[in-house]
C-alpha cells in the first residue's frame, strides 16, 4: 500500500450539510458530498458511461446517475444497478478548516509521485 496523499478539496465552510463538489486531478474526478454532516469522498465518475455523479439525485441515501439512472448507496457504496460497479470511496480528513482527501488509492506510485505538492481544481 502506498503512502497517503492529502490533497485539499475545499475549505470545510463549502461543503456545509447538502453541498456537493467535484474536483479533479490529473484527469479524474473525485466527488466530496456532505451528507446530514457527515463527508464521503469517492471516485466522481460513473462506471456506467463515466458521467458526473455530483449532477446525480441523492433521496434516503441513493445516489441516482442523471445519464441512465444507474443507483448507489452512498452510505455502502453498493451499486444496486450492476452489482461490480460499486464506489470506491477515499479517506477524508479536515485539516486547519480544509476539507482533505487522501487519493493515493487512485494513482500508482508513479503518478502520486507527480502530483506531489498539488492542489485540486
Amino acid at each position: 500500500m502506498s503512502e497517503p496523499r492529502w490533497i485539499k478539496v475545499a475549505p470545510v465552510k463549502e461543503l456545509s450539510p447538502g453541498k456537493r463538489k467535484q474536483i479533479k486531478i490529473l484527469a479524474r474526478a473525485i466527488a466530496v458530498f456532505n451528507i446530514d454532516g457527515q463527508l464521503r469522498a469517492f471516485d466522481g465518475l460513473c462506471r456506467h458511461m463515466k458521467a458526473p455523479l455530483v449532477q446525480g439525485t441523492l433521496k434516503d441515501n441513493i445516489l441516482t446517475c442523471y445519464w441512465h439512472g444507474w443507483q448507489f448507496d452512498i452510505d455502502s457504496g453498493e451499486c444496486l444497478t450492476e452489482k461490480w460497479a460499486a464506489l470506491r470511496f477515499l479517506d477524508i480528513k479536515i485539516e486547519d478548516d480544509w476539507v482533505m482527501v487522501n487519493i493515493s488509492p487512485l494513482y500508482t506510485n508513479f503518478e502520486s509521485d507527480a502530483i506531489s505538492g498539488i492542489e485540486a481544481s
